[in-house]
């Protein structure tokens, strides 16, 4: 029972992390999004970085946020970045200091919801075995 008890604390520590961390991190993202796509799109949404049916898919709602996602990957891991995605890119983006630290917090919000997330399913599959037997 010992065991169960503290399976308990740990789970609602760990939802009470993911309930908190995930909204943020997707109205960071959100708000990123209405940020750097009027900033970004007329230098890097085009043909060399995005195939024709990524462009035509990326303009509306669902799949857009994802063009924000690649362009946050290129503010945080430029050099990376730039070996897959934005392949020849040799401008400086232009944005400042202060927005590149905004996607830091945004994709290192997004990693560690996704860590705990993890670890929760984790968990709760082990509570189960030891639950039931």
């Amino acid at each position: 029972m010992e065991v169960a008890d503290s399976l308990f604390v740990v789970m609602l520590t760990l939802s009470a992390m993911i309930f908190s961390v995930v909204p943020f991190a997707f109205i960071l993202w959100y708000a990123l999004h209405l940020v750097l796509s009027p900033r970004l799109d007329p230098l890097l949404f085009k043909d060399p970085y995005f195939t024709r049916s990524e462009q035509v898919s990326y303009q509306c709602f669902p799949l857009s946020f994802l063009k924000s996602g690649n362009y946050v990957y290129l503010l945080v891991a430029p050099s990376l970045a730039k070996k897959r995605r934005f392949k020849g890119l040799s401008e400086p983006v232009p944005v400042g200091r202060v927005m590149r630290i905004v996607c830091v917090v945004q994709l290192s919000l997004m990693c560690l919801g996704s860590l705990v997330g993890i670890l929760w399913f984790l968990l709760m599959g082990y509570a189960a075995f030891v639950v039931l037997l």
